[in-house]
């Protein structure tokens, strides 16, 4: 094929695509299909629609961080918490479970008392986005599992599983 006729080949193939109706039978050189037999010709095939992209999954799992000594909760965690309540009712789940941590600074009590009040302070924050108590199960750990291989920062935190 010369370069002439490829070029040729090329315009037709972008016309019949812009061709609507009827004029989409009519302007295209290739003869129609006889009737229970498909058609086969490249311009065809490189008029085929894309295959669908997949949405990419929205996360299931969500850590809220806190300072030192504290459960309150600011503008990032509650946009954390908000994420949490917009992937669940993407998911269609209807269960959450908290679990609540704190670094390794403090007694075992104290720890214990933040994981606590950080669990809870979660809970709070998605029962007033309207999920209803049943469906949250909060349990809290002090420094138990403590994030300490990457920060004490990271430790103080409470992790929301949306199922």
């Amino acid at each position: 094929m010369t370069f002439k006729n490829l070029r040729v080949c090329c315009l037709l193939v972008i016309l019949a695509g812009c061709a609507t109706g009827e004029d989409a039978a009519t302007d295209t050189m290739e003869p129609a299909a006889e009737p229970g037999m498909a058609a086969s010709s490249e311009a065809e095939s490189a008029m085929a629609p894309a295959p669908p992209v997949a949405e990419p999954a929205m996360p299931s799992s969500y850590a809220v961080y806190f300072a030192t000594e504290s459960w309150l909760l600011g503008d990032a965690e509650e946009s954390t918490i908000d994420d949490a309540v917009m992937a669940a009712m993407a998911l269609g789940a209807g269960t959450f479970v908290i679990d609540g941590y704190a670094d390794g600074s403090g007694t075992d009590r104290q720890n214990m008392r933040f994981s606590k009040l950080r669990a809870e302070a979660v809970a709070d924050a998605l029962i007033a986005r309207g999920v209803a108590q049943e469906s949250i199960q909060v349990s809290w750990h002090g420094a138990e599992d403590a994030a300490m291989e990457t920060s004490e920062a990271n430790s103080r935190r409470v992790t929301i599983e949306v199922r």
